[in-house]
């Protein structure tokens, strides 16, 4: 348990949040890089750009040095730090909440037989996230599926069908009670969407599909990670 005052406020303050930014701040935290052209004995040494980044990453406040560190954490229930992901791969949604894709995107794919490839579109205009799901190899699976709760149909109307979004949805919900994703990550069936698309889109996707406005979007990189 924390004695200096400053500390226990601060803690006490960090642990009403669900999750965000993991700030590292006291009186022995560095109060930044070191830039030979600032911080050096010598005249005329050229800057390595560090204090440039110094101004982006540390701040002082109330006497103590304070170093953002770039990681995204949440508390647990036990009252630890959890890191979760980078800052640089998430977004923020409309209520402050930050939104670990990386993490997500593994949650409901790797745990989905029926689902190839889950993309989460970054919207920060939203409290909620929404997922695209692409069927391509697995969709011999998705079929098995449809013939045995008869549902009829070519690979896209069997994809785009109400039926298998519900499927989804319950894939989806089981997934992350057990990876016990927090309940703003936890997606609505309304905003699930499935499509098939015949194995070895993505290299389609790398070079760029025409969207309807007729502009040219790449969807992946060259190793078939999304762009955002």
């Amino acid at each position: 348990e924390y004695q200096d005052p400053k500390a226990q406020a601060v803690f006490a303050a960090g642990r009403e949040k669900q999750g965000g930014e993991v700030w590292i701040g006291g009186p022995g935290v560095s109060p930044g890089y070191f830039d030979p052209a600032v911080d050096g004995m010598k005249k005329g040494v050229p800057s390595n750009s560090m204090h440039a980044k110094t101004r982006e990453d540390f701040f002082t406040e109330d006497g103590w040095s304070w170093f953002k560190t770039g990681d995204i954490g949440s508390w647990t229930d036990r009252g630890c730090l959890r890191i979760v992901d980078r800052k640089k791969n998430m977004f923020k949604t409309s209520i402050g909440e930050y939104v670990p894709v990386e993490e997500v995107e593994k949650t409901y794919q790797d745990t989905c037989a029926f689902a190839d490839f889950v993309f989460v579109p970054k919207e920060t205009k939203v409290a909620y996230i929404a997922v695209c799901v692409i069927v391509s190899d697995s969709v011999g699976v998705v079929m098995k599926w449809a013939k045995e709760t008869g549902i009829s149909g070519s690979e896209q109307t069997v994809v785009g069908s109400e039926a298998f979004q519900n499927l989804l949805y319950q894939e989806f919900e089981k997934a992350a009670t057990a990876k016990k994703l927090q309940r703003f990550l936890m997606v609505a069936k309304k905003n699930i969407y499935a499509e098939y698309q015949a194995p070895g889109y993505q290299e389609d996707w790398v070079n760029g599909v025409v969207c309807k406005s007729g502009h040219k979007e790449q969807l992946l990189t060259a190793t078939f990670k999304p762009r955002r």
